[in-house]
């Protein structure tokens, strides 16, 4: 279902762009360090196929400088896509 994901802009992300090839119930969106300890996570609404702004939460500031992963899930209905990954930068 993801077609493509991206930080916009990178460093210091606002929001990801996702790409999808069929509308999503939801989005699953978890953010890990390096060491892959996860920092953030969150849900999304309803998205449409195409192209579509999520803004990251407030609390994506807190991090601290470094570069994180990004792991994203959509979901319609039962079914979960596979998951899809990014790479963002936080610099202060």
């Amino acid at each position: 279902m993801i077609e493509g994901l991206f930080g916009v802009p990178n460093p210091n992300p606002d929001q990801l762009a996702v790409d999808l090839n069929s509308s999503a119930d939801s989005l699953d969106v978890r953010i890990y360090t390096k060491a892959l300890v996860l920092a953030l996570d969150f849900q999304t609404g309803r998205l449409n196929a195409g192209w579509n702004p999520v803004v990251l939460p407030p609390t994506l500031g807190r991090l601290s400088n470094g570069l994180y992963y990004v792991l994203v899930r959509a979901g319609r209905g039962p079914a979960v896509s596979q998951p899809r990954f990014t790479r963002i930068m936080i610099l202060k």
